[in-house]
């Protein structure tokens, strides 16, 4: 998910503007999160060192519009190589 509702705040944030708040508010707030269309109980994760960004993530996360198409090829083990 590219944005997030923060209850603790009332606002609503793209993983941009999360990953860009002061370490101690962001840690606070990273437990106050829900997906802005159905409000399940949502996470964020940082930038990994693999390039990928910063994103918020939400399970279960059933007919919404905002959830993400399961994987064909099931959990993990896939025969990527990190470039680094």
């Amino acid at each position: 998910m590219d944005s997030a509702f923060c209850t603790l705040d009332g606002k609503e944030y793209t993983s941009l503007q999360f990953s860009k708040l002061h370490p101690a508010e962001l840690s606070m707030k990273r437990r106050h999160l829900v997906c802005v269309k159905c409000r399940t109980t949502a996470y964020y994760k940082k930038a990994a060192t693999s390039g990928q960004g910063p994103c918020f993530g939400a399970r279960p996360h059933e007919d919404c519009s905002m959830a993400a198409p399961e994987s064909e090829r099931g959990e993990g083990g896939g025969d990527e190589r990190d470039p680094r």
